[in-house]
């Protein structure tokens, strides 16, 4: 596990599998807080095990919340999930069927 530091907050957050969620805006204590994109995927967001309502705010929007547990690495440009918070076992599985139907 990478413990993200202050210095992270700005960084894009990421799932396992490289999808971009939002923005890492807050650590505190146990927990990190994320500034969610607008545009996510329902399904996508559904395989993420995450709290979106955390009740902490900034410039009045609400961040979305999970535990320092769930950051698997961080790097220079972004802050990455274990498979097991943000796996995507749902979204991926329904792009994969998509993209195979396609190529028949």
């Amino acid at each position: 596990m990478a413990t993200p530091t202050e210095a992270d907050v700005g960084k894009r957050v990421v799932t396992a599998n490289g999808h971009t969620v939002g923005t890492l805006a807050r650590i505190d204590g146990p927990g990190i807080y994320i500034d969610l994109d607008d545009d996510i995927e329902p399904g996508l967001l559904g395989d993420i095990k995450i709290s979106q309502k955390t009740g902490v705010k900034s410039d009045g929007k609400n961040l979305a919340g999970m535990p320092l547990a769930a950051v698997a690495s961080s790097t220079d440009d972004e802050v990455r999930f274990w498979p097991s918070y943000a796996g995507e076992s749902k979204a991926a599985s329904a792009t994969d069927a998509s993209a195979d139907e396609a190529e028949s």
